[in-house]
């Protein structure tokens, strides 16, 4: 990955995070915005994590934890370290999962059930502003890979099934999220 520039003043975040487009990622450092473009048809992102509270995936490179359903922040305790290809040029099984900048969570933005389901930050829609496109496997695809994540049809995030619990979703709350209709997903962890 390539360094393209370091933005210093906090309130250019969302214009720098939209600056990244559907080819890039950014993250947030103590001195501002790092935009980075990704080089290789696999290039991938680290800094997934699980969250214990709602059974969540969420990105943990920035300098909070995001909001979890639960109340509070995500919490990485217990969880392993993911990473998520880029959908640059394919090579898995279902592109246009999305990060949402307001929650720090994953989730699908391919949906044809409805619009950008229940972001836990505002119980308003996920958004996909400064989101890489982010590919998913149906099938492991090779060392390191955990299966039993689910694609929840209410708040359209991804979510651990692995569990025996269906966690907490923004949408149906203590219910718990939905798996019906969805697939099993591999994630690859490091």
């Amino acid at each position: 990955m390539s360094r393209l520039a370091h933005v210093s003043r906090r309130d250019f975040l969302l214009r720098a995070l939209r600056g990244a487009g559907a080819t890039g990622l950014a993250a947030l450092t103590a001195g501002g915005v790092v935009l980075e473009t990704a080089k290789e048809a696999n290039a991938a992102q680290a800094d997934w994590r699980w969250c214990l509270q709602c059974q969540g995936l969420w990105f943990n490179g920035h300098l909070d934890n995001g909001v979890c359903p639960r109340g509070g922040a995500h919490t990485s305790v217990g969880s392993g370290n993911y990473q998520i290809k880029f959908a640059a040029d394919g090579g898995g099984d279902q592109d246009e999962w999305r990060w949402c900048y307001k929650c720090e969570g994953l989730w699908f933005s391919g949906s044809t059930h409805g619009p950008d389901g229940t972001c836990p930050a505002d119980r308003g829609f996920h958004s996909l502003d400064g989101s890489g496109n982010y590919l998913l496997n149906f099938y492991p695809n090779g060392g390191g890979n955990q299966d039993n994540w689910l694609w929840c049809l209410a708040c359209y995030g991804l979510w651990f099934h692995g569990n025996g619990t269906p966690g907490y979703c923004p949408y149906f709350g203590s219910s718990g999220h939905s798996g019906h209709g969805s697939g099993d997903y591999y994630l690859t962890q490091i």
